[in-house]
C-alpha cells in the first residue's frame, strides 16, 4: 500500500503537457513584449540623439552668425536672402583707409552664405550654409549642412524697422536610420552694436 500512495503522489506534482504548454505561450508572450519594449526604447534613444545633433549644429552655426553681427560695422543681405556680408574695422585707433574718420574702415568682410547644390532649394540634404572671411588670415568653413527656407521666408533680411537688426530664419533636418525626418525651426535676429 506504501507503494501506491507515493506513485500516486508523483503523479500529483507532475505538469500536464497543456499547462506545460500554456506556461510556454505566456514566457513568449512575456518576452516578446520585453523584446518590443527595448526595441522602441532603443528607437526612441536614436531619435533624442539624432534631435540633440541638430539642436547643437543649429544652434552653434546661430551663435557664431549673433557674434559675429553683433561686432560688424556694417551689414548687407543680397536681394533673395541668401547671403548676409559683414564688414568689420578691426584697427579703430588706425584711419586706414585715409579719410580722416578711424571709425569707418573696412579691413575686412565675412559672409554667411546659403548654398544650394543642385539648383532645388527644396531638396534638402545638398543645402549648406557657408562662413567666409577675407583679410589678414583667410578662412571658409561649412557652417551648417540639411539647409532649407521656411516657406518663401529669406533666409537673411534686414529688419524694416530697425537697420542694425538681422533677423535668421532656417530650418534643418536629417533623416534617420528608419527613414524618418526630423526637422528643428530657427528663427532669430542678431543685432550689430556700431
Amino acid at each position: 500500500m506504501k507503494k501506491g500512495r507515493s506513485q500516486s503522489k508523483a503523479r500529483i506534482k507532475a505538469f500536464t503537457l497543456v499547462e506545460i504548454l500554456i506556461a510556454m505561450a505566456i514566457a513568449v508572450l512575456v518576452g516578446a513584449m520585453a523584446a518590443g519594449f527595448t526595441l522602441m526604447s532603443s528607437k526612441s534613444a536614436l531619435r533624442i540623439t539624432n534631435q540633440s545633433e541638430l539642436n547643437g549644429s543649429a544652434s552653434n552655426m546661430v551663435s557664431l552668425l549673433v557674434k559675429r553681427v553683433r561686432s560688424a560695422r556694417m551689414s548687407t543681405v543680397s536681394k533673395d536672402g541668401y547671403t548676409l556680408t559683414l564688414v568689420y574695422d578691426d584697427y579703430g585707433y588706425q584711419d586706414t583707409d585715409g579719410d580722416g574718420n578711424f571709425f569707418n574702415d573696412s579691413d575686412h568682410i565675412e559672409v554667411f552664405q546659403f548654398s544650394d547644390g543642385d539648383g532645388t532649394v527644396t531638396t534638402v540634404e545638398d543645402n549648406t550654409i557657408t562662413y567666409r572671411r577675407t583679410g589678414k588670415t583667410p578662412f571658409s568653413k561649412v557652417a551648417l549642412t540639411d539647409v532649407q527656407q521656411i516657406g518663401n521666408t529669406p533666409i537673411f533680411k534686414i529688419n524694416a524697422g530697425n537697420h542694425r537688426q538681422i533677423d535668421v530664419t532656417f530650418e534643418t533636418s536629417k533623416i534617420t536610420n528608419h527613414g524618418q525626418r526630423q526637422r528643428i525651426e530657427m528663427i532669430t535676429s542678431a543685432f550689430r552694436l556700431n
